[in-house]
């Protein structure tokens, strides 16, 4: 699997030219981009349980310009990457090991990239897919939702989504808090204080990406089951609110195990 860059014109979206940045095992592979402030292009390009390949460029059109592969492992996949006004890069990813992990590390200007922390492991051993994505806040603060996808045989095949979780760090990575208490990593099943779950039913949830809108407040769809419905949770003063989007959208179908993603506009 190649993993490539699209340089396309900016006024018309032609694309003019693809600069190969790495390989891939499979299509699990994708690649991760983030701009600084210098206009400097950073880029994770990704692995399925293997060393991410960090590259960048001042001039990313340019194919000389991008540095060489640096490798950031070990058993990796799913980068989910930003960079905030400092300079420092912020990147979550998931781990395999006996009991798979959600992982966070950052990268000072000119530093290298520092121990990961735990985010959340697995309650149980085997597969976990965390659906986890990465933000920055107009703010500075950074915002981080993920989900629990197990089994308790661990085998993928089985495995349901059954709570999705937010947390977020007003100082650059260096704390957490979820829903208003200070985050003691792991978090875990029992710890963790939960936007959604469905933990009897025979179904699981699905979370797709989120965005911040310019109140830094999160918004992010989720799929769940009992009635299958699609809900899109936003965060208020209250705490989060769901609008089933069925009742606002009837034509669309937002039934379980639908693949999403969510922008926003700045108007």
């Amino acid at each position: 699997m190649r993993i490539q860059l699209g340089v396309c014109d900016g006024t018309t979206g032609v694309l003019e030219r693809v600069i190969p940045l790495g390989e891939g095992v499979d299509n699990h592979c994708g690649l991760a981009l983030a701009r600084d402030g210098g206009g400097r292009l950073h880029a994770l390009v990704g692995a399925h349980h293997g060393d991410f390949l960090y590259r960048y460029a001042d001039e990313p059109q340019d194919p000389a310009a991008w540095s060489e592969p640096e490798p950031i492992g070990p058993k990796h996949s799913y980068p989910a990457l930003c960079v905030d006004a400092g300079g420092a890069l912020h990147l979550a990813y998931r781990e395999r090991g006996e009991r798979w992990q959600l992982q966070y590390t950052r990268k000072q200007p000119d530093g290298p990239w520092e121990p990961p922390v735990v985010i959340a492991e697995s309650p149980t051993p085997g597969y976990n897919h965390f659906m986890h994505s990465l933000s920055l806040g107009p703010t500075g603060n950074l915002h981080l939702t993920f989900q629990f996808h197990y089994s308790a045989s661990g085998n993928a095949r089985e495995c349901k989504g059954r709570a999705l979780a937010y947390i977020h760090s007003t100082d650059g990575g260096a704390s957490w808090s979820n829903e208003g208490e200070p985050c003691e990593f792991p978090l875990t099943i029992d710890s963790t204080q939960w936007i959604a779950s469905c933990f009897e039913s025979d179904h699981g949830i699905r979370a797709g990406t989120h965005v911040v809108d310019r109140h830094d407040r999160p918004w992010l769809y989720c799929a769940v089951p009992d009635p299958s419905r699609g809900l899109l949770w936003r965060r208020s003063d209250e705490g989060w609110r769901a609008t089933d989007l069925k009742e606002v959208l009837p034509d669309l179908d937002f039934t379980l195990g639908k693949a999403t993603a969510i922008s926003y506009d700045a108007q």
